[in-house]
C-alpha cells in the first residue's frame, strides 16, 4: 500500500471530523416553541431593517441560478471564494448534524437545521484571509423565509451545550463521499476520533443593512469547542437578509480550528476578534447584495 495514502486520507478525515464538530457552532439555533418572544434588541433591529429595505422584491424569483449569483473567485479584494471541499465532502458535512445529538437545553436541538441541508437550492462559498488566520463565508438560498426566522431563533437559544460521539456519523458521511475510514486510519486518529463538545452563546448585534435588503439581522456566536482531543474558541459574526428573492448570509470567523496546510486541528488557535469578523461579514454581505441587484 502507498504509505502516502493513509496520510492523505487522514488529513481529509481529520478535516471532516472538525467540520462536523463546527457545524453546530456555526449556525443559529431554532425551536418549535412558538410562544417565545424575541428580545427587544433583536426586534428593533429587524423592524429597522425592514424599513430600510423597502424596494427589494422579497417574494420575487431569483434573477438567475444561485450558482451564478453567488460570489466567486476574487470578487471581494483579499478573498478567493471557493466551494467547500474536497469534492463536496465538507459541504455535505457542515450542513447537517445527526438527529441523536442531545443539546442542553433540549429546545436548541433543531438549531443546526437553520440554513442547512433542507434549505432550498443552498449555495455556499468560503475563503481564508490574512494568511488563513481568518475565514469568510457566504451562502444563498431561494428559501427567503430563513431570514425572517433568525431573530426569534437567536432569542430562543441564547446559550447551549452538547457532547457527542460522531464517529459513526463521520464514517457514514465520508463513505458517501468516496473516502473510506479503514480500521488502520481510525487507529491513527486515536481514541478521540469523532468526539466533540461545545459550549456556545448566541446574541443579536447591531449592524446596518445595505440599501434594498429586507429582514436584515445580525448575530454573534461565541464559545468553546473540543474536537479530536483539542480545545479551541468558536466565534462567528453572521449577517442574514433577503434581496430580490434571494436569502443571503455572510459571516466572518477565526480559522482557528484547522491548519489550512495539513487539515489537522491547531493547538494554538488565533485570538477572537469580533470587530474584525463583523467588518469582513459586512464587506462580503454588501458585495453579495450588489452582485444580486446588478444581475
Amino acid at each position: 500500500m502507498d504509505a502516502s495514502l493513509p496520510k492523505t486520507r487522514l488529513r481529509r478525515v481529520t478535516c471532516a471530523v472538525a467540520a462536523v464538530a463546527a457545524a453546530a457552532a456555526l449556525t443559529a439555533c431554532s425551536t418549535e416553541n412558538e410562544d417565545a418572544t424575541p428580545d427587544s434588541g433583536a426586534t428593533e433591529q429587524t423592524q429597522a431593517a425592514e424599513g430600510e429595505g423597502e424596494g427589494s422584491e422579497e417574494n420575487a424569483a431569483p434573477k438567475a441560478p444561485l450558482s451564478e449569483l453567488i460570489l466567486t473567485g476574487e470578487e471581494v479584494p483579499g478573498l478567493n471564494f471557493e466551494p467547500l471541499g474536497p469534492d463536496g465532502m465538507m459541504q455535505d458535512l457542515v450542513s447537517q448534524v445527526p438527529d441523536d445529538v442531545e443539546f442542553q437545553p433540549a429546545e436548541c436541538k433543531e438549531f443546526a437545521n437553520y440554513g442547512g441541508e433542507d434549505s432550498a437550492g443552498l449555495e455556499l462559498r468560503m475563503s481564508g484571509y490574512e494568511d488563513n488566520s481568518k475565514l469568510a463565508g457566504v451562502s444563498l438560498s431561494s428559501d427567503v423565509e430563513l431570514a425572517g426566522k433568525a431573530p426569534q431563533l437567536v432569542s430562543q437559544c441564547p446559550h447551549y451545550s452538547f457532547e457527542a460521539d460522531l464517529s459513526d456519523f463521520v464514517k457514514e458521511q465520508t463513505a458517501n463521499s468516496g473516502y473510506e475510514i479503514t480500521p488502520e486510519i481510525e487507529q491513527m486518529l486515536g481514541p478521540d476520533f469523532g468526539k466533540t463538545s461545545q459550549d456556545i452563546s448566541v446574541s443579536g448585534v447591531e449592524a446596518e443593512a445595505p440599501e434594498g435588503v429586507d429582514k436584515f439581522f445580525a448575530f454573534y456566536i461565541e464559545g468553546t469547542e473540543s474536537a479530536m482531543g483539542q480545545e479551541f474558541p468558536v466565534a462567528k459574526l453572521q449577517l442574514v437578509g433577503v434581496v430580490d428573492g434571494v436569502f443571503v448570509s455572510a459571516y466572518g470567523a477565526p480559522f482557528s480550528g484547522l491548519d489550512p496546510e495539513t487539515g489537522e486541528l491547531m493547538g494554538n488557535p488565533q485570538e477572537v476578534d469580533k470587530e474584525a469578523y463583523q467588518a469582513k461579514a459586512e464587506e462580503v454581505f454588501a458585495a453579495q447584495v450588489e452582485k444580486i441587484r446588478n444581475a
